[in-house]
């Protein structure tokens, strides 16, 4: 069973947190694609990284308006970050998935969880490898089927 956080870190390019230091509202994005990427360039300080980005700074296009799934972000704001490559080149540029779990840092407690601790040091590239994300799951339905089993064993002392 994939959860939907696994699966947007499996279709991310690079995930990580970091601090908005920048955002440049008149820089033109190109790609285009569907659905169109808002235009803008945001520059991060990244604090941890699990995937895709071995920078201390990165930058992403697509600041977002709030309509259209886009991100708005603020600046001195702290973002976890799921982002893709604007073509199949690995220095392609970052942009911000539409529709994706890209969220203020303070409201991505269940995705951290999934994630674990990031490597010590910014990682060169992959991310966490599936069997860390399967083992986070398998976590989590032991517990549920732990909680399951406790639950009929006090029923039936009752009955």
């Amino acid at each position: 069973m994939i959860m939907p956080i696994e699966n947007e870190i499996r279709h991310s390019d690079a995930v990580f947190s970091g601090k908005v230091q920048s955002i440049d509202k008149d820089v033109t994005t190109a790609g285009g694609g569907f659905p169109p990427f808002p235009p803008g360039r945001v520059t991060l300080d990244v604090q941890d990284s699990w995937k895709g980005v071995s920078t201390e700074s990165v930058s992403i296009d697509g600041q977002g308006d709030g309509i259209n799934c886009h991100t708005m972000f603020e600046e001195d704001e702290t973002y976890l970050v799921y982002a893709s490559r604007k073509g199949e080149d690995a220095d392609a540029p970052l942009q911000n998935n539409a529709c994706a779990a890209t969220k203020p840092l303070e409201y991505a407690k269940a995705d951290l969880r999934v994630l674990g601790s990031p490597p010590d040091d910014l990682p060169e590239t992959g991310g966490p490898a599936l069997p860390v994300l399967l083992e986070a799951s398998a976590a989590v339905i032991l517990t549920l089927l732990t909680l399951a089993s406790v639950l009929v064993v006090c029923g039936r002392d009752r009955a």
